[in-house]
């Protein structure tokens, strides 16, 4: 079970290692979509356009990708983001993340937790589409989903824990 640091920081008991340091909003736009260059690739997206992450997590990575798209590529445009996780946080827990990242995530976000809260827990995949995005969070080991399901990605977001405390 995740927990808050002394410093406010979301951190996995399991590998003691935390979800994102600081503004993880600007971590999320520095490293995955500047440095996949995706507001270049969004404006030149003809059709749709293939985001797979590994570690969905606190959904950060989500919340500002499909932001990413809005702004940046054009209105025929469909972004679709799958995601691996053995396990999805808990609605309450989520809350308190995502109230730190400011009213640009806030309709969003609330959104996402409540469809994540209303979805069975049983199911390995959990899916939300929208007018102009799809999410598609596969839950189970990350080599075990990727290797069941047939498709292929535009971008990768590598971002699970630091390599050292998860090497899977």
């Amino acid at each position: 079970m995740p927990r808050f640091d002394d410093e406010g920081r979301l951190v996995s008991d399991e590998y003691d290692d935390v979800y994102f340091a600081g503004d993880g909003v600007a971590e999320t736009e520095h490293v995955f979509c500047a440095g996949n260059e995706l507001a270049a690739r969004f404006a030149a997206a003809k059709r749709v356009f293939v985001v797979a992450e590994t570690g969905f997590g606190t959904g950060l990575n989500f919340l500002v990708v499909v932001d990413w798209f809005e702004r940046f590529s054009p209105p025929s445009a469909r972004l679709v983001f799958v995601s691996v996780d053995e396990r999805v946080l808990d609605s309450r827990l989520l809350e308190r993340v995502h109230e730190r990242l400011g009213a640009r995530f806030a309709v969003r976000a609330r959104e996402l937790r409540s469809r994540l809260a209303a979805a069975d827990e049983a199911r390995d995949r959990f899916e939300w589409r929208d007018d102009r995005f799809s999410l598609c969070v596969l839950r189970g080991d990350a080599l075990e989903q990727l290797t069941r399901n047939d498709w292929r990605a535009d971008a990768w977001l590598l971002d699970g824990f630091a390599p050292a405390r998860n090497p899977a």
